[in-house]
């Protein structure tokens, strides 16, 4: 006679709901986990996880799991929803909420946002960057932007977090007006487009610094860690003519010292880093920094931004003791500008975190780290996901030092933590799991495909 399960968890319904339909399909069918786990391919532990109500099982779990049992396509559609409602209730409610052609106010919009996400089933964050097509959302911004941290900082991250959501197209119109209202001032955006000739040719658009802060772009550097893939070389030579004859246009307009040639030149930078030519990139952001600090104020966030992505492109050029002299200063000017905690402060203490193990300083390194994990865990809590890759870095960290028992300790928390969030089946748990058994020496049958981000090491600062 075979064990009494536990109790279903009833804290989620939905969860509980489509936990007892798992366990009827099972005993309907008359099989064990043994054989079920036999005819699924999944151990038996991810399937009475499954059927427990304390996580929330994939799509392809539930799917492979009904049909075992037999189950007809109607249960897996019944399952799905289920689980599409057990995901919303597990985000939480979305705020007030107003019509999208009333918003107007930074906070309307984020909860419209989040009230769009939920409608739309609140579906995983992968999931998401998959449906976004060719406009890029890294789950990093996802995640910032579902927990009411930042707006979609251009037009494109907006379209693509509209397209996540399932919004059709025709439809998105309304959505990209409202983000307009409320974002295009913040921004800076002008009325009307700038227009100028550039070797016979007119160009008319909006201006390159309507788009985010460097430091809140994407990561696309060349060889970084973690980095996503490099534009396609036919698109980002394009992007680099268009923006070599702004900067030309502008310095024509403007003058080569005014702000929004500045930018320009900033921008043509960081495009030269994306398409490997860091050469380019170095000499032209070291002329960016010098202006701006020629310019007002020279100790606003804009010039930050420049130095951060100067230093990066000295780490990628292999000066890491530039990168990490550069940083410092970067640090010291946000922690009197921003305060110790800002978001911006905390990432340039990850940069120069990474620096100093570059360089040989792994004592100052894990000082840092062990700073920016402490301060996510006190402003987001110990589960959001920026406190949990805080925490992997730090084991990274700890793991490069020889501190084998402190990193232990580290991932099994953030094992915990990612197996309640995401669930057991999720690539970052498999792989955060596989880390810890290497760590401990012990054998793991669900390794990892090649780069997974969690392997031993790949979660220590070596990139920003």
């Amino acid at each position: 006679m075979g064990r009494i399960e536990n109790p279903i968890d009833w804290s989620i319904p939905a969860r509980g709901e489509l936990a007892a339909l798992l366990r009827t399909a099972r005993k309907e069918a008359g099989i064990t986990y043994q054989e079920l786990s036999e005819r699924t391919g999944l151990s038996s532990a991810t399937l009475k996880r499954a059927a427990s109500g304390r996580v929330l099982p994939s799509e392809i779990t539930i799917e492979q799991f009904l049909t075992a049992c037999g189950g007809s396509a109607q249960d897996t559609t019944h399952a799905t929803a289920l689980r599409c409602d057990a995901r919303r209730q597990e985000f939480g409610p979305p705020g007030r909420t107003v019509r999208i052609a009333l918003i107007s106010a930074p906070a309307e919009l984020g909860n419209a946002l989040v009230g769009l996400y939920r409608n739309a089933g609140a579906p995983t964050y992968r999931k998401m960057q998959a449906r976004a097509g060719t406009h890029w959302l890294a789950l990093s911004s996802l995640s910032r932007i579902l927990n009411r941290q930042m707006l979609p900082g251009s037009r494109g991250q907006m379209i693509a977090f509209l397209q996540g959501c399932g919004v059709p197209e025709k439809q998105q119109g309304d959505w990209i007006e409202a983000w307009r209202r409320v974002c295009a001032p913040q921004a800076g955006l002008p009325a009307p487009l700038f227009t100028f000739v550039s070797d016979g040719v007119r160009i008319t658009g909006l201006p390159p610094s309507t788009r985010l802060p460097l430091s809140n772009a994407p990561r696309h550097l060349p060889g970084a860690r973690g980095s996503i893939s490099r534009p396609q070389d036919g698109h980002i030579s394009e992007k680099i003519i268009l923006e070599e004859r702004i900067v030309q246009g502008r310095a024509a307009h403007y003058g080569t010292d005014h702000l929004l040639t500045v930018r320009s030149r900033a921008m043509l930078a960081e495009s030269y880093l994306a398409a490997g030519r860091t050469a380019d990139a170095i000499a032209l952001l070291e002329q960016v920094v010098a202006d701006q600090d020629r310019l007002p104020s020279p100790g606003r966030p804009r010039t930050l931004d420049a130095r951060v992505l100067l230093s990066e492109a000295y780490s990628s050029s292999g000066r890491h003791r530039q990168a990490a002299a550069l940083l410092e200063l970067v640090a010291a000017d946000q922690t009197r500008l921003l305060g110790t905690d800002h978001p911006h402060t905390l990432q340039t203490c990850t940069r120069l975190a990474t620096a100093y193990l570059r360089t040989g300083h792994a004592a100052d390194a894990i000082t840092l780290l062990e700073r920016v994990a402490a301060d996510r865990d006190h402003l987001l809590g110990a589960d959001h996901p920026d406190t949990l890759q805080a925490c992997a870095r730090l084991a990274g960290a700890y793991t490069r030092t020889g501190r084998a028992t402190d990193a232990i300790t580290l991932y099994k928390r953030i094992l915990t933590s990612r197996q309640h969030s995401l669930g057991p089946d999720h690539p970052v748990t498999l792989t955060t799991h596989h880390t810890l058994s290497l760590l401990k020496g012990e054998p793991d049958p669900s390794s990892p495909a090649p780069g997974s981000s969690d392997t031993v090491g790949a979660d220590s600062p070596s990139g920003p």
